[in-house]
């Protein structure tokens, strides 16, 4: 038996545009708030909802079998809506969750807040787009330095093969016995 709000939750999770995951996790949200509280939501709370009434006695399980799809996902969704919760104009963007936890990640290496606006937050992204157009230079630098360095040294083995070849056949015998 399919239940409403697993069917719903079902559509949702197969929606093809980025912020797709938005739309499930405000239905989640507004289907079962006590998930989004800090620590194991309440048994009571469990049994008093779809997810007990289905049968299940955690929201991993509800997850795996009634709705299909992995804890790791939802874990990964729910960091990014915690912050999309707390900085509303991220909806206007179109963002996944994806890029979400990379920029809180970024801006926590960097020692910095989160952004607090969308102009803040645009600044971040192209601070790290520079950052890693400028570590592409720099790694296509250091393989053009490797290219020449092993093509030298090709040049000079190549130039010692055919000095080799050079030789008598006498001198090469001598060579074949010393090595």
């Amino acid at each position: 038996m399919i239940l409403p709000v697993a069917s719903k939750l079902k559509d949702l999770l197969g929606a093809e545009t980025p912020s797709g995951w938005i739309r499930f996790m405000d239905a989640v949200h507004a289907e079962f708030p006590f998930l989004f509280n800090d620590g194991r939501p309440p048994k009571k709370d469990i049994e008093n909802s779809e997810i007990g009434r289905a049968g299940y006695s955690s929201w991993g399980e509800y997850i795996n079998k009634e709705l299909e799809w992995n804890e790791s996902q939802w874990r990964a969704w729910m960091r990014a809506y915690k912050v999309l919760l707390e900085f509303e104009y991220l909806r206007e963007l179109e963002l996944t969750a994806s890029a979400i936890n990379t920029a809180k990640q970024r801006a926590g290496k960097m020692n910095q807040p989160f952004p607090a606006t969308r102009v803040e937050f645009l600044e971040l992204k192209d601070a790290a787009a520079a950052e890693v157009e400028r570590k592409r230079e720099e790694s296509m630098a250091q393989l053009k330095r490797d290219l020449e360095a092993v093509t030298e040294e090709r040049d000079y083995l190549l130039g010692q093969v055919q000095a080799f070849n050079k030789l008598p056949w006498y001198k090469k015998l001598f060579f074949s016995f010393s090595v």
